[in-house]
C-alpha cells in the first residue's frame, strides 16, 4: 500500500511540472470495484437410498424374498427430522438391507462425527418357543431393556461410490481404483454401546490418515444389515456410480457385496423390538486443527418434534352463529315473527350480497338461491338446526350457504341435497348436515352436466348416504377447480364421482360396504391439476381412476388407507403417486 500511494505522489508532481509547459493536465484513473469477502458454509445435509429384502410395512405389496428399493426408508437430500434409515416390521432370520448415505457439509471441509442410541430395547411379549431359548426371560417386565434383538442384527459400514455395493480394486491396476473398506462393523448392541462415532476428526477419518470430508463434494458411505451372521463379498470394482445393486443383479441375487445367513438364529428374538437414534455432526476443519469427535462434540438427542399432525373431518360444531342484529337483512322463522315464515320468502326480500338467516324449524320446501353473492345462514347452528327438507338449487355466483340440515329433494329432476347450476361459481356450502340416509340413489351436492364451475368451496360437511346407492359428490365433466375439504363423507355407493380439478383434503370417507369407492377420477381432472392429500379411506374404500389415458400422474400423497393402497387404487393407464402414505389414521378434527 505504501508503494501505491508514493507512486501516486510522484505521478501528481510531474502531471503538475507538465501543466506549466502545456495549459493541460495529464491523468490516470484506477477503479477497484466490487470487494467482496463470502463466507463459506457448514450446513449438514443427508438423503438415503434403501433396498430390502422380506419387509412388511403397511401399504406395501411385494413378494416376500425379493430384494427391492425400499421408498418408506429412503429421502432426497434434506435436513433430518422425522426420516428412518430402519423402520421394518416382522424381520425373519435371513433378512438382510442396504442402504447408500449421501452427506453433504457445504462448501467448507469438515470434521464429520456421527452417535447412536438404542432407546428401547424390549422382548414385548413372549412366546413359548422364545423362553425356552431365552434364558434371561423376565416375563415380569417384557417391556425392558433385555431383548435381544439387537444382538443379532449386524452391520457393516463403508466408503461408497454411490452404486449401494460393495466393491474391491482386485487385481485391478487402475490409479483410479479404490478399495471401498469396512470401517465399521457389529452388532446393533455394540453400535449403541461406542457411542461417539468419528467419520473424520484430527485424528481418524475413514478416509485415511486425519483427512476432513471435502465440501462441495458428495460423500458416500454405505451400511448393510443383516438378521443373522453377516459376512463381506465384495464385488469388482466397477467404477460406475449406478441406480443400485440391482444394475448387477436381481430381486432374487441382488449384488451388495455382502451377505446374510440367518441360519444360527434361534428363537430369542421372536416378537423383540429395538428402536434407535442416529445423529451426525459437522464442524469445519480449516483452523480447527486439533478437533476431536469424542472431545469436542455432545449428542444431543432432544427429539425433534415432529409438525402437528393433520385433523380431517367436519368439525360443525365450529360454525358461527351470525348476530341478528348487525349480520341478517332478512329474518326467516317458520314460527312466525319474522319477515318470513318461508326462505322461498324471505330471499324474495332479498338483494344481491345480503344476509337471509333462518330460525330453528323445518322448512318444508326446495330452495332456489339465485341471487349474486346472497348468503343464507341458520340461527342455531349444527346443535339445533334449521332443517330445508326439500334440497337447495344454487342458481347465482359468490352463493354461500352455512349452518342447515338439508334432507336432499327433487331438485330439477335430480335427487340432491344442493344443486349447483351455472353460473354458481365461487358457491360455498359448509358447516352443513347433508341427510340422504333415507334418500335411494341421492347425492348430496352435484352440479349440472357441462357446467363450467370453478372456486366452489364444499368444507365441514356431514354428508351421509343411503347405503348401497349415491353419491356424496358428484362433480360432472367439464367443471373448473374445487376445493373439497374437512368433510365427512359416508355410507354412499361412491364418496366423490367424476371429479374434474379439485384439491380433496382432510376429509374422511367411510361407508358401510368395504370396497367402494371413495373417489374416483378422470382426465379432465389431471389436466385442471388437483391433489388427493391427507385423507382417511376407511373400510376398504377404493380411489378409482377411470380414463384409459390421462395426462399426468395423480398426487395422492399423505393418506391414510385401511388396508394396502396397493390393493385400494384401481389404476387405468396413469399412475397413482400414494407415497408416503400414514400408517396410523388421522384424528378426527
Amino acid at each position: 500500500m505504501k508503494k501505491i500511494l508514493i507512486s501516486l505522489s510522484l505521478i501528481v508532481a510531474v502531471g503538475a511540472i507538465v501543466v506549466g509547459a502545456t495549459g493541460a493536465f495529464f491523468s490516470d484513473t484506477e477503479t477497484s470495484v466490487g470487494n467482496t469477502f463470502t463466507a463459506g458454509d457448514i450446513d449438514l445435509k443427508i438423503d438415503n437410498e434403501s433396498y430390502a429384502i422380506d419387509y412388511n410395512i403397511p401399504g406395501f405389496n411385494n413378494p416376500v424374498g425379493d430384494f427391492v428399493a425400499s421408498s418408506h426408508t429412503s429421502w432426497e437430500l434434506k435436513d433430518l427430522t422425522v426420516e428412518k434409515f430402519f423402520d421394518f416390521i416382522d424381520l425373519k432370520p435371513g433378512d438382510y438391507g442396504e442402504d447408500t448415505i449421501s452427506i453433504h457439509v457445504g462448501s467448507n471441509d469438515a470434521w464429520v462425527c456421527a452417535a447412536a442410541q438404542i432407546t428401547e430395547d424390549s422382548d414385548v411379549t413372549y412366546t413359548e418357543p422364545e423362553i425356552d431359548d431365552d434364558p434371561t426371560v423376565n416375563e415380569a417386565d417384557p417391556e425392558g431393556m433385555d431383548g435381544e434383538l439387537d444382538s443379532e442384527l449386524n452391520f457393516a459400514f463403508w466408503v461408497d461410490d454411490g452404486d449401494n455395493v460393495l466393491e474391491t480394486c482386485g487385481d485391478q491396476t487402475n490409479g483410479e481404483c479404490f478399495d471401498e473398506t469396512v470401517f465399521l462393523e457389529g452388532t446393533l448392541e455394540e453400535m449403541g454401546q461406542q457411542g461417539q462415532i468419528a467419520l473424520a476428526d484430527s485424528q481418524n477419518s475413514i478416509l485415511g490418515g486425519n483427512e476432513p470430508i471435502p465440501g462441495d463434494t458428495t460423500f458416500y458411505i454405505a451400511k448393510a444389515w443383516c438378521f443373522g451372521d453377516l459376512t463381506l463379498n465384495p464385488l469388482d470394482q466397477d467404477g460406475e456410480t449406478t441406480e443400485g445393486p440391482l444394475d448387477r443383479g436381481d430381486a432374487q441375487n441382488p449384488a451388495t457385496g455382502v451377505r446374510c445367513d440367518g441360519a444360527n438364529v434361534d428363537n430369542a428374538a421372536q416378537t423383540d423390538r429395538v428402536v434407535g437414534d442416529l445423529q451426525f455432526y459437522a464442524e469445519q476443519s480449516r483452523n480447527n486443527g486439533q478437533f476431536l469427535c469424542a472431545v469436542d462434540w455432545t449428542p444431543d438427542f432432544t427429539p425433534v418434534q415432529p409438525a402437528p399432525q393433520e385433523e380431517v373431518g367436519a368439525d360443525i360444531l365450529a360454525y358461527v352463529i351470525p348476530d341478528e342484529q348487525t349480520e341478517c337483512d332478512v329474518i326467516v322463522n317458520v314460527g312466525g315473527g319474522a319477515s318470513s315464515t318461508t326462505i322461498a320468502g324471505g330471499l324474495a326480500l332479498a338483494v344481491q350480497n345480503e344476509t337471509v338467516c333462518v330460525a330453528d324449524g323445518t322448512y318444508n320446501e326446495t330452495v332456489d338461491i339465485e341471487i349474486v353473492g346472497l348468503s343464507l345462514l341458520s340461527l342455531t347452528g349444527a346443535s339445533s338446526t334449521a332443517t330445508i327438507n326439500g334440497g337447495v338449487i344454487i342458481d347465482a355466483p359468490g352463493v354461500t350457504v352455512s349452518g342447515f340440515k338439508v334432507i336432499p329433494g327433487n331438485t330439477e329432476g335430480t335427487t340432491a341435497g344442493f344443486y349447483l347450476k351455472e353460473p354458481a361459481d365461487n358457491a360455498t356450502i359448509s358447516f352443513n348436515e347433508i341427510d340422504a340416509s333415507g334418500v335411494a340413489d341421492a347425492r348430496g351436492v352435484v352440479n349440472v352436466i357441462g357446467t363450467d364451475l370453478s372456486g366452489v368451496l364444499i368444507d365441514n360437511n356431514h354428508i351421509h348416504g343411503p347405503g348401497a346407492t349415491g353419491t356424496g359428490i358428484y362433480t360432472n365433466p367439464h367443471t373448473g377447480m374445487w376445493t373439497i375439504s374437512n368433510n365427512d363423507i359416508d355410507n354412499f355407493l361412491a364418496g366423490i364421482g367424476q371429479w374434474n380439478g379439485a384439491n380433496v383434503l382432510n376429509n374422511e370417507f367411510e361407508h358401510t360396504i368395504a370396497g367402494s369407492e371413495a373417489i374416483g377420477v378422470d382426465n379432465a381432472w389431471v389436466a385442471n391439476g388437483g391433489v388427493v392429500n391427507f385423507n382417511n379411506f376407511l373400510n376398504d374404500m377404493k380411489l378409482n381412476t377411470y380414463t384409459p389415458v390421462f395426462a399426468g400422474p395423480i398426487n395422492a400423497e399423505n393418506n391414510f388407507f385401511s388396508t394396502s393402497a396397493a390393493t385400494q387404487v384401481v389404476e387405468t393407464g396413469t399412475t397413482v403417486d400414494t407415497v408416503p402414505e400414514t400408517l396410523v389414521q388421522y384424528p378426527h378434527q
